[in-house]
């Protein structure tokens, strides 16, 4: 066994194909199996990770200098083990809190070609979202704020939480989660206001509760509200209901555009599905060859070609070689089937690649 997350050295910049394949498998926190396949048999190889997908160069070594398409950014190198005769490894370490949903990928210390990065398994948790607006207060509040608070719970019941809200005009006080269910007010459960602050019509932050069993059932049976008051509105300004969501990743690379297109570029995309069936998305991208032209969900399971089920072009901004954005998409009952069943895809479209620079499989963590 091998101790994944115990060397550091930096690396960063561009990237080229690949013929490595690594894959990982476990719960994390604990142990993950990563098995290694296409190096150089016997051959000494890097494991390497990082916390966003971008792209690296090698700094040292033999490899020093070389694109390579790791698809890291700012990776780390956590390991040099060996190949046996096959060019095949398995690893098993213990991966901690920390290294849960980081990218990795594995680069040929001999070859210097690397594989295509995947993700570690996510932190086994609990997601949760609520989204406030004055509406759900008990009366009502005439308000233009609105926000999201989204979380996560872990088996022991430890919960996260980050919170952003915006157009709040007035004066921000406090916040709050509260118990009761939608249509109903109840008595302060856990104070956030702290960990919150105004930038102007701003209101943001984050923090942790660490949470009673009692207080895990209230969670889960949709019995928890985020509350946040202001000067004027001491009640609350707006309000939002806890309730679960579905938690989705994509990595977007050439190698996944059928057929593959030689590129540099890469990016990661994060989403949310809710109960409502709105899936909220976010993406970043780095290292675009020529200026994006459009960018779509399309209907396809990996390595086939599909057509187009949503535009999000117009919810990506780019700013030299680089795009971000995000959104939502009030899906059907046929998308989320199609979302579940991983035969959904982000395609980003390029003058340079007119079919496609870069895709990626929405995949649930």
């Amino acid at each position: 066994m091998i101790r994944l997350f115990s060397t550091t050295v930096l690396l960063a910049l561009p990237a080229i194909a690949s013929a490595q394949s690594v894959s990982a498998q476990g719960v994390c926190p604990g142990s993950v199996t990563i098995d290694v396949s296409g190096v150089t048999p016997g051959g000494i190889y890097a494991v390497v990770t990082s916390n966003v997908g971008g792209s690296t160069v090698v700094p040292v070594g033999g490899c020093a200098g070389n694109d390579i398409n790791l698809g890291l950014s700012g990776g780390t190198l956590r390991a040099t083990p060996s190949a046996d005769g096959g060019g095949n490894d398995t690893l098993s370490p213990v991966v901690p809190e920390g290294g849960c949903g980081l990218y990795l990928a594995v680069l040929d210390m001999t070859s210097c070609v690397s594989s295509p990065s995947i993700r570690l398994p996510l932190l086994n948790v609990d997601a949760y979202e609520a989204r406030l607006d004055g509406a759900q207060l008990v009366p009502a509040v005439v308000t233009n704020a609105s926000g999201l608070l989204t979380a996560t719970v872990d088996a022991t019941d430890n919960m996260t939480w980050d919170l952003n809200a915006n157009s709040f005009t007035n004066t921000f006080t406090t916040a709050h989660f509260h118990n009761a269910p939608a249509g109903q007010n109840g008595g302060v459960m856990f104070g956030i206001g702290g960990d919150i602050t105004q930038n102007g019509t701003d209101v943001a932050g984050s923090g942790a509760w660490a949470m009673t069993g009692p207080d895990r059932t209230e969670l889960d049976t949709g019995a928890i509200y985020v509350n946040v008051h202001s000067d004027v509105n001491g009640g609350g300004e707006i309000r939002g209901q806890m309730l679960p969501v579905t938690l989705l990743s994509a990595i977007l690379d050439g190698d996944q555009i059928t057929p593959t297109v030689p590129t540099a570029a890469s990016g990661t995309a994060t989403m949310s599905l809710d109960q409502n069936d709105v899936l909220s998305w976010s993406v970043t991208i780095a290292n675009l060859t020529s200026t994006m032209t459009n960018a779509h969900f399309h209907v396809g399971a990996a390595g086939t070609n599909g057509g187009v089920a949503f535009g999000i072009f117009g919810d990506l901004t780019q700013v030299g070689t680089d795009v971000t954005g995000s959104g939502t998409w009030a899906m059907s009952g046929g998308d989320v089937a199609n979302l579940l069943a991983g035969d959904l895809y982000i395609n980003i479209h390029t003058n340079a690649f007119g079919g496609g620079e870069l895709r990626g499989q929405a995949l649930t963590d």
